[in-house]
């Protein structure tokens, strides 16, 4: 559900750090803890999705569309790799900064929008928090992993058409509500 905020958080750490840091590969979707000597590594991937159980749901009209309002929350997993502890700090400090300063440039650039024939879904980033940092590895390669938090809204329209209703007035139901129980000689067969 973040895909697009990794992509952007990728597309940023290259534009920012490529000439401070001459060996820097930045892997997405997968949590590596490997380099190769004299590269720094950073891995960015997606963690647990939360769904917040309190939801909105607005019917906009009874006979033409639903609205629900759905708030979410996503972490996102940042691995900072390298042979030296001084680089891992660095890039740590950095990624950090770039992230929590960029914020409202994701928020813009990050919405999603994904349609069916009558459901349109939209995902819109409202913040970004940092919620940990810690070392994984403090050994020889230096792996430290900063954990935030995306929180988003997702907003569901459902659309009914003519069609979708003409469909279930043609449903046919049949009861048997009021007929007698079978007598003991039938139930026993």
């Amino acid at each position: 559900m973040i895909q697009k905020l990794i992509n952007q958080i990728k597309t940023e750490l290259e534009t920012e750090l490529n000439d401070l840091i001459s060996k820097l590969e930045i892997i997405l979707y997968y949590p590596t803890q490997e380099i190769d000597k004299d590269v720094s590594r950073i891995a960015i991937y997606p963690g647990k999705l939360t769904i917040n159980q309190k939801f909105k749901d607005t019917i906009l009209s009874q006979k033409e569309t639903k609205e629900i309002s759905q708030e979410f929350q996503q972490e996102l997993s940042i691995n900072i790799c390298d042979s030296d502890r001084e680089n891992v700090e660095k890039i740590t400090s950095l990624v950090t900064a770039i992230i929590l300063t960029n914020q409202n440039e994701f928020y813009q650039t990050t919405t999603t929008k994904y349609n069916s024939k009558t459901i349109s879904n939209t995902q819109t980033i409202s913040q970004i928090s940092l919620i940990e940092g810690l070392y994984i590895s403090q050994q020889n390669p230096f792996v430290f992993q900063l954990k935030f938090d995306a929180i988003s809204l997702m907003k569901i329209v459902k659309t009914v058409t003519d069609d979708t209703i003409e469909s279930i007035k043609e449903i046919e139901l049949k009861s048997t509500m009021g007929n007698s129980l079978p007598s003991d000689k039938q139930a026993t067969r």
